[in-house]
């Protein structure tokens, strides 16, 4: 469980650059398997309107004897409210040590008939026992129709942050920015804007 003081999701802010509460829970199978969902309160539409976003994912995760871990499954989010903003992803990703690659697609990207290809990779580096430092890039690639045909977006998003781990809490402190302010896939009703974001996170 988890409380932010604004819910940046790929760059955009999905709350109105406002807090947020989430919740996740996942279970892992010891031959690989593993299925989870994670719920955010968020603010979109224009008007604003406070609803909440549900992700459920499923998948198989496979470690090598070299020590890297390859992973495959798939991603549904929907939002509550009465314009549906749902799509599936399919996601690959590998880990090594602390390193973290992944890409997802979807062929409806936040329900608006095209397609959408995002890439991320996220690194750790543990400076004490109790601290380490966070760094996340990402890149989305959106194909969007309108009257002159088909165009190709490309937006960018970045965080580092420094994260407290204690015996049942972790607290992060991150820098969030994205190389377009205005990218809003069309729910937010507000700019994005780079800036500090904090998360408190309650293990159990």
């Amino acid at each position: 469980m988890s409380a932010v003081s604004n819910y940046r999701y790929r760059g955009v802010s999905l709350s109105h650059n406002d807090p947020a509460a989430q919740a996740a829970i996942v279970y892992d199978d010891p031959q690989g398997w593993y299925a989870g969902a994670f719920a955010s309160t968020v603010r979109i539409g224009n008007p604003t309107a406070n609803e909440v976003q549900g992700s459920f994912f499923a998948g198989y995760a496979r470690t090598m004897p070299v020590g890297a871990t390859f992973e495959a499954g798939i991603v549904y989010t929907g939002f509550t409210g009465p314009t549906s903003y749902a799509y599936p992803e399919v996601m690959l990703g590998a880990t090594y040590d602390r390193i973290n690659a992944r890409m997802l697609y979807s062929a409806n990207y936040y329900g608006r008939g095209a397609d959408a290809f995002y890439s991320e990779l996220n690194a750790a580096h543990r400076l004490s026992e109790h601290v380490q430092v966070v760094a996340h890039v990402g890149a989305l690639w959106t194909r969007a129709k309108d009257v002159y045909g088909d165009s190709l977006d490309t937006v960018y998003d970045g965080r580092v942050g420094v994260a407290f781990d204690f015996q049942h809490f972790t607290v992060q402190v991150s820098w969030i920015g994205i190389s377009d302010a205005n990218a809003g896939y069309g729910l937010t009703g507000v700019r994005s804007r780079n800036g500090p974001v904090m998360s408190i996170s309650w293990l159990f």
